[in-house]
């Protein structure tokens, strides 16, 4: 019988912590787990990821713009319930080499497929996930004291950038999981 998988998917240094509790098939490729990764974080899959599996070690996830990425163990080819399939299992998920976003992936449970839900699906959540290319959590710090502080001479650009409703706190699960849908319907 196959099974699904909570996992929860945690920016890694990001204080306080950014992060994603979704449910996923066990029969998921590495590779679609990396583009669900992408969704739920609301970024683009412009940069180059890959997976770090403890005892296996790297399994490429090609960013949804880039194929070629041959790097490691294919993400395409792999599936994740033969290396996350116990409770507690754990791999790094890092998402462009530059800025460096580094997520922890757990195991939390293991539950069984329900047949009327589908997969993959968030289920909780906290805090804005950072804009790409800001400069890593770094960068993102900075981002923040410029958008709280008028004074600050990057201020305005911040506000362009990020647009005045930026909330570093606010995290919308209903859009999250309509860009879920649309992007594994296809």
């Amino acid at each position: 019988m196959k099974k699904a998988l909570q996992l929860k998917i945690s920016l890694n240094g990001s204080k306080p912590l950014i992060w994603r509790r979704v449910l996923v098939r066990e029969d998921m490729t590495f590779a679609s787990l990396g583009q669900a990764i992408q969704v739920v974080m609301e970024w683009d899959g412009s940069h180059l990821a890959e997976f770090n599996v403890p005892g296996v070690g790297s399994i490429s996830s090609p960013g949804f713009f880039d194929d070629e990425w041959d790097e490691g163990l294919d993400g395409n080819e792999i599936l994740i319930g033969q290396y996350l399939n116990s409770v507690g299992d754990t791999a790094l998920y890092i998402y462009d080499f530059g800025d460096n976003w580094t997520h922890r992936i757990r195991v939390e449970k293991i539950l069984p497929i329900k047949n009327d839900m589908k997969y993959p699906l968030c289920i909780a959540g906290k805090r804005n996930s950072p804009p790409e290319d800001c400069g890593g959590l770094w960068g993102y710090s900075d981002l923040l004291d410029a958008l709280k502080d008028k004074n600050n001479n990057e201020h305005e650009e911040v506000l362009d950038w990020l647009g005045e409703d930026f909330d570093p706190e606010f995290f919308d699960m209903d859009l999250v999981n309509k860009e879920l849908k649309e992007t594994f319907e296809s």
